[in-house]
């Protein structure tokens, strides 16, 4: 299991280096936009739980 979970967290990591190395050459700022992305969440998943309860 601890094999297993250390390929998966190297994985993990070579995606982030690759985003973030695309994010950097296509000048996106990703803090912004993750801070964005989970601004538009909370009021979404706010309102679907909302509507949850309605039914």
């Amino acid at each position: 299991m601890a094999e297993s979970k250390q390929n998966i967290s190297e994985e993990m990591v070579d995606i982030l280096i690759y985003l973030i190395q695309l994010a950097d050459k296509l000048e996106i700022n990703l803090e912004e936009e993750v801070l964005n992305k989970l601004d538009k969440n909370a009021i979404k998943y706010l309102v679907t739980r909302s509507e949850e309860k309605v039914k």
